[in-house]
């Protein structure tokens, strides 16, 4: 493996398999050797743990997670081993005060606060707003002559970082630095799977929805960092109708391809994209008894139900959307930009509906996707939907 190295990745390609997969071929080959696999969101950070201590037990028995290996939330990461080591020197004033995580991450009160005024810039009552923590790492490595990396290198060997099209903003600054440490750095990410951000920066903007191999061909070009679009472009999860359709919705990107692994492509009744009407989802919904189905809403799903971006990483067998009007709209006339005017009266274009999350919502179901709709008959559908009522049963 080159020493620097991004893979994008399709969904359902096995992105933290993999990284798994490589954190274990290591340490069995290697001696004294720490890897830390980091990622943003909680509930990913956990499946790894599960999925690390699941592979340690067939290895060896031991239902745990090897010494070698660290796994560690994105901005956990950030606040023990880049502010809180180094706090009193950007401020003396936090030389003994026990500095946590502000909880709400969104906040944003550093916009309006001059960045010399570090307590209000970056800490809510001695909290670091997340949105400020990747900045502060990277201006405390910058005033101490990259002692915060240098730090990093003595700790670590190995760097990975699942889901990286989450990161943005300085968050790619520190990536930018890491590259040049002695550190083997791994990045994995689908581009088309942003449906959160770690911030929402300034700086580095053009680069913030998943731009990350434009961020590298641009700002670390003159660093060795190899890109890998083939190794996870064939998904296990999704069949050929839903990598065809979702493929779409990234016109500008290289199609997603469905294996050929005999046991991910065993036929099953009902394969494809459908719209449902309502009356018809429970009825639909028996047919497929036993069967993992999961049910995502655009927001306020109440369990077991999901919300678009909590799915993330998720695989069910059938998936029930309850769409946006938005999403029907390209149903129909298959448009993914729209124009609009900006606040200065001039026309822009931007993306007719919120297609990260769309894609994530269709891109969980390995056989089947009901998008819940109560079409009129003579209403017609892009390629690739098709109506449920003209395969009912008589």
């Amino acid at each position: 493996m080159s020493r620097n190295k991004l893979i994008i990745a399709s969904a359902g390609a096995g992105k933290t398999t993999y990284l798994i997969d490589k954190a274990f071929e290591i340490i069995d080959k290697r001696e004294n050797v720490k890897i830390l696999i980091t990622t943003y969101t909680r509930s990913n950070a956990e499946q790894i743990r599960v999925k690390v201590k699941k592979r340690n037990f067939e290895r060896s028995g031991n239902y745990n997670i090897p010494k070698d290996i660290v796994i560690q939330e994105w901005f956990t990461f950030l606040l023990r081993e880049g502010v809180r080591p180094f706090k009193s020197l950007m401020d003396d004033s936090l030389k003994y005060k026990s500095i946590g995580l502000f909880p709400d991450f969104q906040y944003n009160i550093n916009r309006y606060k001059s960045e010399n005024k570090i307590l209000e810039h970056y800490f809510v009552n001695y909290k670091i707003i997340p949105n400020s923590i990747s900045k502060f790492v990277c201006k405390t490595n910058e005033k101490i002559d990259d002692e915060v990396i240098n730090r990093l290198s003595s700790l670590y060997s190995y760097i990975f970082i699942d889901e990286v099209q989450d990161l943005a903003g300085y968050d790619l600054e520190l990536i930018r630095e890491l590259f040049k440490s002695p550190i083997n750095i791994l990045l994995v990410g689908d581009p088309r799977q942003v449906t959160y951000l770690t911030n929402q920066p300034k700086l580095n903007s053009p680069y913030k929805n998943g731009k990350i191999e434009q961020y590298i061909k641009d700002k670390c070009n003159t660093l060795s960092v190899e890109l890998d679009k083939k190794t996870l472009r064939e998904s296990h999860r999704n069949n050929s109708h839903i990598c065809d359709f979702s493929s779409r919705l990234y016109p500008s990107m290289d199609i997603s391809l469905p294996c050929t692994c005999l046991k991910c492509r065993i036929p099953k009744n009902y394969e494809g994209l459908y719209v449902i009407r309502e009356i018809d989802v429970e009825k639909c919904k028996q047919k497929f008894i036993g069967e993992n189905i999961g049910v995502l809403r655009w927001q306020k799903a109440v369990h077991p139900e999901k919300n678009y971006g909590d799915s993330k990483g998720l695989t069910y067998q059938r998936v029930f959307i309850y769409p946006t009007k938005t999403i029907i709209d390209y149903l129909k006339d298959g448009n993914l930009i729209k124009e609009v005017k900006n606040k200065k009266g001039i026309i822009e274009e931007k993306d007719a509906f919120d297609i990260a999350k769309f894609y994530v919502a269709v891109t969980r179901a390995n056989t089947s996707v009901f998008i819940i709709y109560d079409y009129k008959d003579e209403e017609i559908f892009i390629k690739g939907i098709q109506k449920y009522t003209e395969l009912k049963d008589n």
